[in-house]
């Protein structure tokens, strides 16, 4: 009797520890704080860099360039045109053209010597008219004289002389300097070949 007690006794003590374990593993899971769970440290976003290649420097700022003030205007240099005076004038002729004779000149009288150097003989006939030069050829020597004002002439030479002083008397205004002789090739006035030019008197 006793021993089916104990053994009952024991049966049911172990029951009841057993029962006691488990509800007390049960409270010890339920009832026992929770374990504190480190936040994961926050990992910074790696800064980007960007590396030069290597051996290569980093390129200059370059500044804007300066404005370059505009270069100062230079004027042009005048031009000095010799005035003839009054008195002894040497003009060269040649084939077709006037040299020595000035483009301007003052008023007055002038002693002019030609030397001919060309090929053929010339004339040096200072007029100012209202008819073209082709109408004064067709008129003739007589008919130019009548229809133009003549300040000077010196008469024909032959090639490779020079004529006597010849005075010229000149008033102020613009002068046609010709040679109406004509050329051995064609027949023409000189004028036609480009022996003409223009003169200006100033008083």
């Amino acid at each position: 009797m006793y021993t089916r007690l104990s053994r009952r006794a024991r049966l049911t003590a172990l029951a009841v520890v057993l029962l006691v374990g488990t509800a007390a593993c049960g409270s010890d899971r339920d009832d026992a704080a929770p374990v504190a769970t480190a936040a994961p440290a926050t990992v910074a976003a790696p800064t980007t860099t960007a590396a030069a290649p290597a051996g290569t420097d980093a390129p200059a700022t370059t500044e804007a360039p300066t404005t370059t003030e505009a270069p100062t205007t230079t004027e042009a240099p005048t031009t000095t045109v010799a005035i003839a005076e009054p008195g002894p004038l040497e003009v060269t002729t040649r084939d077709f053209r006037f040299e020595g004779l000035p483009s301007v000149l003052h008023a007055g009288t002038y002693s002019i010597t030609m030397h001919n150097e060309g090929a053929e003989p010339h004339e040096l006939v200072i007029l100012r008219s209202a008819k073209t030069l082709d109408e004064l050829e067709q008129l003739g020597p007589e008919g130019a004289q009548e229809n133009a004002v003549i300040a000077g002439f010196v008469p024909p030479s032959s090639p490779g002389a020079s004529t006597a002083p010849v005075q010229a008397e000149l008033t102020p205004g613009d002068w046609t300097v010709v040679c109406f002789i004509p050329a051995q090739s064609d027949g023409m006035g000189h004028f036609h070949h480009g022996m003409t030019q223009t003169i200006t008197v100033l008083p």
